[in-house]
């Protein structure tokens, strides 16, 4: 059995760009959060906060995404058309959301 790992790769890229797209959407309230959240560790001068602020982060993210589900649904018919899923969208912006809110933590903390 051989495996293609350049066409797989170039699958994965090409699927990307439909969910970097979606995410620019969300990116202003979706990193203001993170924002907040790494100003509260910054405030408490203690790395430890940042576990109670994952918890405000999860829940927030969440609060967005059944806003979206409800209220935007028409938006995820152009992005269906392009063949990406409704729950791709929300699983790629949300992985991605929190890999920038992971970064903002750790330059938090390194800083404290």
């Amino acid at each position: 059995m051989h495996y293609n790992l350049t066409g797989t790769i170039l699958a994965l890229a090409g699927g990307m760009k439909p969910c970097l797209v979606y995410y620019r959407t969300l990116a202003f309230p979706l990193i203001g959060i993170s924002l907040v959240c790494a100003l509260q560790v910054w405030e408490a001068q203690s790395g430890y906060f940042v576990f109670r602020v994952l918890w405000t982060k999860f829940l927030t993210s969440a609060v967005i995404a059944t806003y979206i589900i409800l209220f935007r649904a028409d938006d995820f018919v152009f992005y269906n058309n392009l063949g990406v899923s409704r729950s791709r969208l929300l699983l790629f912006a949300f992985a991605f959301d929190f890999l920038i809110w992971l970064f903002l933590m750790a330059v938090t903390v390194m800083i404290i």
